[in-house]
């Protein structure tokens, strides 16, 4: 099975549980800031690079952060359509936040042929309680 999340603070914390149950399902993180900024071209990763320096978000590739995060992007996507190809089961896991709902509906459109197996997870959303002074 291949777990897709897309928030990787939750991946990870979800691999650790897996490791600690002995799962060996294959977890995937992706996320391509689906929420901003031109969408019409989220697969081409390049072209992504691109929009986070227009936006003004050049300070990332001082320290190779964007270059991490755009060989991630790639690597994570093309897991993923293997996966779909085989015909692998897929779980999403998706919250009602905006980001998310539009990398969801994104990663459905990419991948919407047979034989891809999907289920998915909406996760709840958490408020945080702060006591009253």
């Amino acid at each position: 099975m291949v777990e897709l999340l897309f928030d990787k603070s939750a991946a990870g914390s979800l691999g650790i549980a897996k490791h600690k149950n002995a799962k060996s399902d294959t977890i995937l993180y992706l996320n391509v800031d689906a929420d901003m900024g031109d969408i019409s071209c989220l697969s081409d990763f390049d072209t992504r690079r691109e929009h986070y320096n227009q936006m003004g978000m050049s300070e990332l590739q001082e320290d190779g952060w964007l270059d991490k995060h755009i060989s991630d992007l790639k690597s994570s996507y093309a897991a993923l359509l293997r996966a779909a190809a085989d015909g692998q089961h897929t779980r999403i896991w998706w919250s009602g936040a905006p980001g998310e709902m539009c990398r969801q509906y994104w990663i459905l459109n990419e991948v919407r042929s047979p034989p891809w197996r999907l289920s998915g997870i909406k996760v709840p959303h958490l408020q945080s309680h702060t006591a009253d002074p």
